[in-house]
């Protein structure tokens, strides 16, 4: 099971989608994020769906956003393919398992 904690359209290309994962609660039975989805053209019979974007494009590439989830996403509204990100990590699932992702 996949969590959606954020949605987020952007306002200068609605057709533009852009879906975080993860539940950002401290619940014991939430779920963990895997990263943010894209969603291209979509309201046409064939959206494409990219991502999980999960790494940081700068060196060392790390995995910024599996294991945390994602509250927010906030898109620039005069260009869809900047956005910001606010992230939250906590408890999810039986055993109350921790996020071990970066902040």
């Amino acid at each position: 099971s996949l969590s959606i904690g954020a949605i987020a359209i952007a306002p200068s290309q609605p057709e533009t989608i852009y879906i975080g994962t993860g539940e950002g609660n401290f619940a014991f039975d939430s779920f963990f994020g895997v990263g943010v989805y894209r969603i291209d053209n979509a309201s046409s019979p064939s959206p494409v769906i990219r991502g999980p974007f999960s790494r940081d494009e700068r060196p060392p590439n790390g995995d910024i956003f599996s294991g945390r989830a994602v509250s927010e996403i906030v898109v620039n509204h005069v260009d869809p393919t900047n956005i910001w990100v606010a992230t939250t990590s906590g408890v999810g699932g039986i055993g109350n398992a921790n996020t071990t992702g970066s902040p």
